[in-house]
């Protein structure tokens, strides 16, 4: 483990010295044209924004490298079992969401509901409901983070096929989506409205 240690050390090191370098490089080139800069030392935009374009550098690198070395297939299994590791890594225990609708999620809730989620479920049956994310998961690890964070939109598909593909499992919906359950918000357990909560 000597080797590993001193390489990742080494990594950590130049990412340090490259997250000062690029928060200088938003501060002198692009900070001065923002409205909220005088406020920017209560609320580290830079810091910020300088961490998510390394990780996001970071990932884009890692998919390089694979896109060189590894199949369409396997790159695919690649990402699935590291969702998995970090979902495992993330929770220990099963967590349930409430999830109030400010909008119809047609043909299945109507705005208003409350929306019953089980995460990281194990078991996915046809005709299972799901939260599939809306926007375009470009990098697997600001997926993995938004999602346990809850500020990932979403919209609502059932299940209509299950199957594995290239050593990894996959589920296809009603609309034709073909997705890795890792990469599924939750299982929806139970839609809760004005017809059958009477906390509503």
């Amino acid at each position: 483990m000597g080797d590993l240690l001193k390489t990742l050390k080494e990594f950590e090191d130049i990412s340090s010295e490259f997250h000062e370098k690029i928060m200088n490089i938003l501060k002198e080139n692009y900070c001065w044209k923002c409205p909220m800069r005088t406020t920017s030392s209560k609320t580290f935009c830079r810091e910020v924004d300088a961490w998510i374009r390394l990780t996001h550098a970071l990932e884009d690198a890692v998919k390089e490298n694979m896109e060189e070395k590894l199949s369409p297939e396997a790159r695919n299994f690649v990402q699935m079992k590291y969702l998995n590791k970090i979902s495992k890594n993330q929770f220990s225990y099963d967590r349930k969401l409430l999830i109030k609708l400010k909008a119809d999620l047609k043909p299945y809730a109507p705005k208003g509901s409350v929306l019953i989620i089980e995460e990281n479920c194990e078991i996915i049956k046809k005709d299972d409901l799901v939260l599939i994310p809306k926007i375009c998961l470009l990098h697997v690890y600001g997926f993995s983070r938004i999602k346990y964070n809850d500020k990932l939109p979403f919209k609502m598909a059932k299940v209509s096929k299950i199957f594995h593909e290239s050593g990894g499992k996959f589920i296809k919906t009603h609309e034709g989506i073909q997705i890795s359950p890792q990469l599924l918000i939750g299982r929806v357990m139970k839609i809760l409205d004005k017809k059958n909560s009477k906390f509503l």
